[in-house]
């Protein structure tokens, strides 16, 4: 369907936000247009940028949403158009499966947590500005996602028409010149596909967040039977309280040696409820003269990274995924990885699982899988210091993450994805001594000193009663968010150790929640020192400060007993590992 507009100008413009998509005139920003064509990335944005814009011209301009609440049917309708005329005029570009890590390790990072928001809320804000810009992840890609996955539903339903696109085709034609909203698209849907798609995708627009699938595979002499569980992904597993379901198109194929398109060959459905159980086929390569030995094939979630969940395994299925891992697509891989992490975060996974899926990653070829690989190792070391602060485990981890990726052994081609995967592992000291002292505890002390000198001069402030209690809180809370060296850490221990009878007499005359404070400023000192000792020492010294910060310092010892466990697991694989590579 061609547009009404004979002539489109493109201007570039110096300071520009971004681009847009006046009748007759798109104008960018410079740089957007600009660019080094030798620069894979500037080439896909200048790409991407284009189609958006251009795309516009019918998703926006020809036909325009009624009301801000349906944003999406404007900004993800193009966004999905863009990455698709992207893919097909430079497809060497890649646009999908980077636009995919995206996806995987940005947009789904935003929707861990509660307090997440929705493609489709119920009301705007009146400052629309605002609220556009903060939550433009939703209207953009979350939304562009879901219009893919639904795209590939209805293909695989009707494989001899491309029933999405005929329905996009229709809608401009009957809305042309005109104001929609989500009913008129939906509607448009259900008569072209014949399927009731309105009732399928109002749960992924208007719900928070997105759903865990968890896979079962039960097998028995003459029977398999493949059970699912949906329920919604947070990183705090109880903090759902309204017990989302949705419509999910679920896609599976068998994994099976030596078959390089299996996963083209898959079933797909629609699981609506909490769960849903498949009688399979038995195991083709079963032995029966064994009742212990199943052979492949297996079944694989989620080929291709359409839909848009993530999906855990049971344990067995788990391991035989990441022993085929090499063979699987790329996309496929992607997700995996990016599943994964996130798994890791909420402990379905065990991190030496975690790391057995990265040394089959070290020497793929796909310097986007290898990326892929990268925000993964990220996503879990993130975790480690988020649960346990400067603690052996995340060295622990960033030794193992170091002993799979060796620059030297990558090939050309992915060596330098695999030298910024080691950057990210290895902290950046001149980066902590500027955040972890100089934002804190150097705030107070005048001069150029060194770390030590820092310390020592801050403490000395708290022993005269120069600092008050809500600045020895906030400069604890800046302690506990940023990374510190091995030496810094040992010296707040130290100092704090030996002027806590200096700090008891500041919070003397304490609140409840000041004394909550003190719990915190001392749970965090512990934590960042690392070890027991350092907890059964405080224990030791003050024993009258214990009953006023009580719940603190259990959740210190609950800490870092789990900190320690991580940390064993973590010894115990990188000796089998070092032992298998040896």
């Amino acid at each position: 369907m061609r547009h009404e507009v004979p002539k489109v100008d493109i201007v570039c413009v110096p300071y520009f936000y971004g681009a847009i998509e006046h009748w007759g005139l798109v104008t960018f920003r410079e740089d957007a247009i600009f660019i080094d064509r030798n620069n894979e990335k500037d080439l896909r944005m200048t790409y991407d940028f284009i189609g958006h814009e251009i795309a516009h011209y019918f998703y926006g301009n020809l036909v325009t949403m009624k009301r801000w609440d349906t944003y999406w049917l404007k900004e993800a309708m193009v966004s999905y158009l863009h990455i698709n005329f992207t893919e097909n005029y430079r497809p060497d570009l890649e646009a999908t499966k980077n636009w995919m890590l995206d996806l995987n390790f940005e947009v789904k990072k935003a929707e861990m947590k509660p307090e997440s928001f929705v493609v489709q809320p119920n009301e705007f804000p009146e400052d629309i500005v605002g609220f556009y810009r903060k939550h433009e992840m939703m209207f953009y890609d979350k939304a562009a996602a879901l219009l893919r996955m639904l795209h590939h539903y209805m293909l695989r339903k009707n494989p001899e028409q491309d029933l999405f696109v005929t329905a996009l085709k229709v809608f401009l034609k009957k809305h042309q010149f005109g104001v929609v909203d989500d009913k008129d698209f939906w509607t448009v849907m259900k008569d072209v596909s014949g399927e009731d798609i309105e009732s399928m995708m109002t749960g992924w627009m208007t719900q928070k967040g997105f759903p865990k699938v968890e896979v079962v595979l039960t097998e028995e002499r003459k029977t398999r039977q493949l059970i699912l569980t949906q329920k919604r992904f947070l990183v705090d597993k109880e903090s759902d309280p309204d017990h989302a379901l949705w419509d999910i198109p679920v896609e599976f194929y068998y994994w099976k040696p030596g078959c390089s398109d299996c996963h083209k060959n898959g079933q797909i459905f629609r699981f609506k409820n909490i769960t849903k159980k498949l009688f399979l086929s038995p195991a083709s390569g079963y032995r029966s003269n064994s009742a212990k030995v199943y052979m492949e094939p297996f079944p694989i979630l989620n080929p291709g990274q359409y839909g848009y969940y993530i999906v855990k395994y049971d344990q067995k299925l788990i391991a035989k995924i990441i022993k085929v891992f090499p063979k699987l697509d790329d996309a496929s891989k992607i997700g995996i990885l990016s599943d994964s992490s996130y798994l890791v975060k909420t402990e379905d996974y065990k991190i030496g699982q975690f790391l057995d899926l990265l040394t089959q990653t070290a020497q793929d070829q796909s310097n986007l899988v290898l990326a892929a690989a990268g925000h993964a190792v990220v996503t879990v070391r993130d975790w480690l210091l988020e649960e346990f602060q400067q603690n052996p485990a995340v060295y622990e981890y960033s030794k193992a993450v170091l002993s799979i990726f060796k620059p030297s052994m990558a090939s050309n081609g992915t060596r330098d994805t695999v030298e910024r995967i080691n950057q990210v592992v290895i902290p950046n000291t001149d980066y902590i001594l500027d955040n972890c002292l100089i934002k804190g505890f150097g705030f107070y002390i005048r001069g150029n000193k060194s770390s030590e000198q820092i310390i020592s001069e801050f403490f000395e402030l708290v022993k005269e009663k120069n600092v008050t209690k809500s600045a020895l809180k906030g400069v604890f809370d800046i302690y506990e968010c940023y990374s510190c060296k091995e030496e810094t850490r040992k010296s707040v221990w130290e100092e704090f150790l030996k002027h806590f009878d200096s700090i008891l007499a500041i919070f003397e005359t304490a609140t409840e929640e000041e004394a909550s404070n003190l719990g915190k400023i001392v749970k965090t000192v512990i934590l960042k020192a690392g070890n027991f000792e350092a907890l059964k020492a405080f224990k030791a010294n003050y024993t009258k400060a214990i009953e006023l910060i009580k719940p603190q310092l259990d959740e210190v010892a609950r800490i870092m007993d789990k900190a320690t466990d991580q940390s064993k697991s973590i010894e115990k694989w990188m000796a089998r590992w070092e032992r298998k590579f040896h």
